[in-house]
């Protein structure tokens, strides 16, 4: 275990390699290589999204929501789960990413790689179901919509 640890805090990879070494030698670049990524983030996110639906029923004030409200309690639960993978990648790149900290303005590593194409997919997943909330529920929230379609221009 300590051995683990120790590989897991090298400074000498960043995160993503850390996670698996075959995330070091992806050339990121490549068109399909990003529709993976993205892909694969939103359907990550996706699962979150259903495992929190079903989790939740075992709390009664869940049952008791209305299905908009439903949605959005599984948003949010969402929204956490990226809010805590963002933290770890964030802290990682500040204290431990040497490349990062060399290069502020310019480094490019794999770990920024990831978090970036996470970024768009976690969005993507985003406007797609407050869009379709919006239409079963014939609610707009403009605001709401506008600052998703803006967060995935700008990823």
């Amino acid at each position: 275990m300590y051995l683990y640890a120790c590989n897991f805090f090298s400074f000498s990879m960043g995160l993503a390699e850390a996670i698996h070494p075959t995330l070091g030698t992806i050339d990121y670049k490549q068109p399909m290589v990003k529709l993976v990524f993205i892909g694969g983030s939103l359907l990550f996110f996706a699962a979150v999204f259903v495992v929190s639906a079903l989790a939740s029923y075992a709390i009664k004030t869940y049952r008791n929501f209305r299905a908009r409200e439903k949605v959005f309690w599984n948003l949010a639960v969402l929204r956490a789960m990226y809010g805590v993978i963002c933290t770890v990648f964030g802290c990682w790149a500040i204290w431990w990413d040497e490349v990062g900290i060399k290069d502020v303005v310019h480094a490019t590593t794999p770990t920024g790689f990831v978090i970036i194409y996470g970024t768009v997919g976690f969005f993507l997943f985003e406007v797609i179901v407050s869009t379709t909330s919006d239409l079963v529920f014939g609610k707009f929230n403009a605001l709401l919509n506008a600052h998703h379609f803006v967060s995935i221009l700008c990823s």
